[in-house]
C-alpha cells in the first residue's frame, strides 16, 4: 500500500468496503487496516474519513456530478438528495393513502 497518513488510510479503508458493497463475495477487495471503533469516544475523524470515502466514490461513478465540488459543496449535495429523498418518501405515502 502507498504510503498514507493515518486519516488517508482510513478513508481508503472505507472507500474499498463501499466499492465492495457492490461486488461479488470473490471479487471483494480487502480493507486494510481494519478500523477499531472507540465506542463513547470522539468519532469525528471516522465521520469525516467516511464523507471523504462517499466523495472519491462519487467522482469515481459519475465525475460530472462532483466536478469541481469541494467537501463543503459534496455535504450540499448530500443534504439536498437526503431531503429529496424524504420529500419523495412522503408524496409516496401521500398517495397511497389516497389524498
Amino acid at each position: 500500500m502507498v504510503d498514507m497518513k493515518p486519516f488517508e488510510r482510513k478513508a481508503f479503508t472505507f472507500y474499498t468496503m463501499i466499492l465492495n458493497a457492490y461486488c461479488d463475495e470473490e471479487d471483494m477487495t480487502p480493507a486494510e487496516p481494519k478500523l477499531k471503533l472507540q465506542t463513547g469516544g470522539d468519532l469525528t475523524e471516522d465521520i469525516s474519513a467516511m464523507l471523504m470515502a462517499m466523495m472519491l466514490f462519487c467522482e469515481q461513478c459519475s465525475p460530472e456530478t462532483v466536478e469541481d465540488m469541494d467537501i463543503i459543496g459534496f455535504t450540499h449535495l448530500l443534504n439536498r438528495v437526503a431531503i429529496q429523498h424524504v420529500f419523495e418518501d412522503a408524496m409516496d405515502k401521500v398517495d397511497v393513502l389516497g389524498e
